[in-house]
């Protein structure tokens, strides 16, 4: 957030909203572009980009499929209350009075971030926006198993758990919110 502040890059420079659309048109058509899962530089700068880790990760003994789509929900929503704590700080810092002494830190904040709050702010809510909807629709996507007792629907991304079903259902209201 703070390298995005003093560089200046935002969404309104042509550069970046170009490389942030491919990075995510990349990410969407993933096996496409890279074929089989391996680790890649290429495919690691890209999931940056999109806010992902960009290689496999288990945090504990026994972390499932389920557990990392919830992981994936904190990042965006750790922006998002980033953001309103920004808005908030400079908010309150501009109303104080003009008795407070012009050098102290909380009142030089929003000097310091100036006009590019904006235009950062903006590009935070834009990358974390795409995130929370690849997650959203990750969480959302669901197969048919046919069985010869009827159809089962499960969770696309494991087999092995049924669709609004223990876990995941959590996860469906938290992705429905």
């Amino acid at each position: 957030v703070a390298t995005l502040f003093f560089l200046n890059l935002t969404v309104t420079q042509g550069t970046l909203y170009g490389l942030i659309f491919c990075a995510n048109i990349i990410q969407v058509n993933n096996s496409i572009f890279f074929g089989q899962p391996k680790l890649r530089p290429l495919q690691v700068i890209v999931s940056f980009v999109n806010l992902d880790l960009g290689i496999p990760l288990c945090f504990y003994h026994g972390m499932d499929d389920a557990d990392k789509a919830g992981l994936q929900f904190v990042f965006p929503a750790y922006l998002f209350i980033l953001t309103m704590m920004v808005i908030v700080v400079c908010h309150y810092c501009l109303q104080r009075s003009p008795t407070t002494a012009p050098s102290s830190c909380v009142y030089r904040f929003p000097i310091i971030i100036g006009e590019r709050a904006v235009g950062v702010l903006s590009t935070l809510i834009y990358l974390s926006y795409s995130k929370l909807l690849r997650t959203v629709i990750d969480v959302l996507t669901y197969s048919t198993v046919q069985l010869p007792r009827g159809d089962v629907y499960v969770w696309f991304y494991d087999g092995n758990v049924e669709y609004l079903q223990g876990k995941h259902a959590v996860l469906f209201v938290v992705a429905m919110v």
